[in-house]
């Protein structure tokens, strides 16, 4: 529990910049500057303590480092201005560690200005490339003036054991090490965390996208963005509708109907799957599917019709699990039709043509828990399937046509 309280009190100081606006990025770098300047809070108290002992002015330096970034923080939780709480964390070490050095020794002088070289670090890490540049010159400008005034600054003289001294050229070197790894990792981290989550959006949006268009016609789309329409001379189109769904509704709960509904067409999009088929849209409680688009097959018709038996089969089978009754008519034509995408925040994939619209008049004009076809489609299905002639349809536009019912397998076919 401890540990989770701590591991808590971290993440909420490093989000203390957080604004709502901010995008991941923005959180990330946020996040990584809070965390260096609040471990550089606690090592430079520490060290400053240490300091005080037997070099009292290296250890006020150090201090008021930490002090500065204190106050750096608490004024960025306040006012979220982490511009300016970046320019104050920078200056300070920059700055601090020169200051550090020039009241302690020569010996240690080139461990100490190390830590300046986090400005420039810090610079290129969080605020880009012109501005690491900038740092970088002032780094360079500080490192010539220590190097000018470091022999004429009159120093106290240290009681600090040979011991510690010699133990803390190699602390200070292997503390800046941690700190620029640290701000490398922990930006690295998030940022492979970032692309990591991005990869998976953008699989999620694969799929999102096969979910609503055919995956040749997605793929045409990502390449060559436009209007996609294609001539198709030869397909079989089936429509199929629930008998009864509009009354049913009225009498049950709409969980449960949405529920039926969707259990339903889920079996029908395994059933369209299975005969390698193309779900065009479900309307309320019809459903399309067709064969031969948009990858040409010459065996289209069957392939519906196969799949026109199991939706029968299927539909049964869960009237009788859900205790309900249900049934489903089903139109199926053949021929010629255009397809395309229309669309452009909503895509859908859709069918046109006397094909499309003379099998949705087989399915509207047959029988309950009958399979509808045409002259068309039937000559396609005589040699593997049980045909039997219905007699004449009235369809719009196109007069008397004469239509069968697709009734079974013929047993040569079947077996």
């Amino acid at each position: 529990m401890a540990s989770e309280g701590v591991a808590q009190g971290l993440r909420r100081l490093t989000e203390i910049g957080f604004l709502p606006q901010d995008s991941d990025d923005v959180r990330l770098r946020k996040r990584v500057a809070t965390a260096v300047v609040g471990c550089g809070v606690v090592f430079t108290a520490a060290e400053g303590l240490l300091h005080l002992v037997w070099t009292p002015y290296a250890g006020a330096a150090l201090l008021g480092m930490a002090v500065v970034w204190t106050w750096s923080l608490l004024l960025l939780a306040r006012n979220k201005d982490v511009a300016a709480f970046m320019r104050v964390a920078m200056f300070t070490v920059l700055v601090g560690p020169f200051l550090v050095a020039w009241t302690i020794g020569a010996e240690h002088v080139s461990a100490l200005q190390l830590w300046g070289m986090l400005a420039p670090l810090g610079a290129a890490t969080f605020s880009g490339r012109a501005a690491a540049y900038r740092w970088l010159g002032a780094y360079a400008v500080m490192f010539g003036v220590s190097f000018a005034v470091e022999r004429w600054l009159p120093r106290p003289p240290s009681t600090m054991p040979d011991w510690l001294c010699g133990a803390m050229l190699p602390l200070n070197m292997i503390t800046f090490a941690a700190f620029a790894v640290l701000m490398v990792v922990y930006l690295v981290g998030g940022r492979e965390d970032a692309l990591t989550a991005l990869a998976r959006e953008h699989e999620r949006s694969e799929e999102l996208l096969l979910n609503i268009l055919p995956g040749p016609i997605a793929e045409r789309l990502k390449q060559q963005p436009g209007t996609i329409a294609d001539k198709y001379d030869d397909v079989t189109v089936l429509f199929a509708d629930i008998v009864g769904f509009t009354q049913l509704s009225a009498r049950i709960p709409p969980e449960k109907l949405v529920h039926m509904l969707n259990d339903i067409f889920t079996e029908f999009d395994r059933l369209a799957e299975k005969h390698h088929l193309e779900k065009i849209k479900t309307i309320g409680d019809a459903y399309m599917v067709v064969g031969g688009v948009p990858t040409p097959r010459g065996d289209h018709a069957d392939a519906v019709a196969e799949m026109a038996l199991d939706m029968l089969a299927a539909i049964r089978s869960r009237a009788d699990s859900l205790g309900e009754t249900l049934d489903v008519r089903i139109g199926i034509n053949s021929g010629p039709v255009v397809a395309g995408v229309i669309g452009r925040k909503k895509f859908i994939y859709d069918l046109w043509g006397d094909a499309v619209n003379i099998a949705s008049r087989m399915e509207s004009h047959g029988m309950k828990g009958s399979i509808q076809v045409s002259e068309a489609t039937s000559e396609r299905l005589q040699a593997r399937f049980v045909l039997e002639p219905r007699g004449t349809i009235d369809v719009k536009g196109k007069g008397a046509m004469p239509t069968w019912l697709l009734t079974g397998r013929r047993q040569s076919a079947a077996a």
